[in-house]
């Protein structure tokens, strides 16, 4: 049963690969040109699981894989490589496969030996700093490869990051559940306040805006209507409706500031100077109301005779 060593559902491994001493000497003349190759499992690579699965269970149970560079003709290799895994998933069954092998050119590489570091310990900093650790070899039945391996070390120092998981799709209905969502809902309501009070503030602005320009339009007018009211008569003889206007205006007030009699004369006064003004209407205006050719006709023609019923 898999279980999680850690809170972090993944983390990144920086895995130091130092050196290797003690390396066993090849069968031929010469010595190893030897490389690490890396691996994260699911699972123990030394269990029957492994062991009868071969290739296919090492394929379907790792994660991820590395190697460093290849030295030549030594048995106290240093390769100071740092190789980093981004992404492992740090179950309880995980663990770190550390294989050594020789590069030949003609023929396939040798298997030199091996070594395995649980995850567990990985996640409690066991392997922060630099350690040794004994190498076995690939095949364990072998006698004689282990007592080539009794003084071989590998020098590693292990450190892991969490990663902080993201939610790539917010899931249906989640704003409806818990805590977060009642702090949605009220910040929701909050949003619609705020801009049904602004739409509010604006109305009343244009409202007011609209009242202040009606108003500077009246005092305009009203100001244009002294203006031309009080102009001289050789101007305002009533050829323009403005000075009629004015006039009216001044007389309205000189009325409402004199008594009832004075308003009385005043009143007569001004209707006897518009009788005057008005010019005498034509008799044929007067009798037909249209044109003047028709008026003077029926002038010229009083004792028309009359057509019988």
């Amino acid at each position: 049963e898999m279980e999680r060593l850690v809170d972090y559902f993944r983390i990144k491994l920086s895995i130091q690969v130092i050196r290797a001493t003690g390396l066993p000497a090849p069968d031929w003349v010469g010595q190893s040109d030897p490389y690490i190759k890396v691996s994260v499992l699911d699972g123990d690579p030394l269990g029957h699981e492994a062991n009868t699965g071969g290739p296919q269970w090492y394929t379907s149970h790792e994660q991820w894989q590395g190697r460093t560079v290849g030295l030549e003709d030594t048995l106290n290799p240093e390769w100071r490589s740092i190789l980093t895994a981004p992404e492992v998933k740090p179950w309880s069954c995980t663990c770190l496969h550390f294989q050594m092998f020789d590069k030949e050119d003609i023929r396939a590489d040798r298997p030199i030996g091996q070594a395995i570091v649980p995850m567990a310990d990985v996640v409690l900093d066991k392997w922060f700093a630099a350690r040794a650790v004994a190498l076995i070899p690939m095949d364990r039945a072998d006698q004689q490869a282990w007592a080539s391996l009794v003084d071989a070390r590998l020098h590693i120092a292990i450190s892991w990051e969490g990663i902080k998981s993201e939610v790539k799709h917010r899931p249906q209905g989640f704003a409806d559940l818990g805590i977060h969502g009642r702090r949605a809902r009220t910040r929701e309501r909050r949003q619609r306040r705020a801009g049904s009070a602004e739409s509010v503030g604006g109305g009343s602005a244009s409202a007011d805006a609209g009242g202040a320009a009606v108003g500077r339009v009246r005092s305009a007018r009203t100001r244009g209507g002294r203006r031309r009211g009080a102009a001289s008569p050789e101007i305002n003889d009533g050829s323009t409706s403005a000075g009629k206007s004015g006039g009216a205006t001044r007389g309205g007030r000189r009325r409402r500031a004199a008594g009832p009699e004075s308003a009385a004369a005043m009143g007569n006064a001004s209707g006897a100077a518009s009788s005057r003004e008005r010019p005498a209407k034509s008799p044929g205006k007067a009798r037909h109301g249209a044109g003047g050719a028709r008026g003077e006709g029926s002038a010229k023609s009083p004792n028309r005779p009359r057509r019988g019923r």
